[in-house]
């Protein structure tokens, strides 16, 4: 299993038009084979901040969903969003259990 969790820096003029675009990468992720989560959210605490959590079956399951053309489509609208930062962690998962 794999975790993806981190951040991406925007101008925060673009929240509205962001949260659409996000909205919309997330609803087509969420229905690939191989995502078991998939979350996009601007944080409350710190405007014009993104944080991206992410929970995959294999990497393989990551390294398809990365080549989707909604990915391509969010890829593209991010372009126009002033993203200043990105800083993404992938974690390999060998078990998990309740907290």
């Amino acid at each position: 299993m794999l975790l993806i969790a981190g951040k991406m820096t925007f101008d925060p003029a673009h929240t509205d038009a962001l949260r659409e675009a996000a909205a919309t990468a997330m609803a087509a992720t969420l229905q690939e084979d191989g995502c078991q989560e998939y979350n996009l959210a601007i944080s409350c605490g710190d405007e014009g901040t993104l944080r991206i959590f992410e929970i995959w079956d294999s990497a393989d399951h990551l390294a398809a969903h990365l080549e989707t053309p909604h990915m391509a489509e969010y890829r593209a609208a991010m372009a126009n969003f002033g993203i200043s930062g990105r800083e993404l962690t992938r974690y390999e998962v060998s078990d998990s259990q309740p907290l």
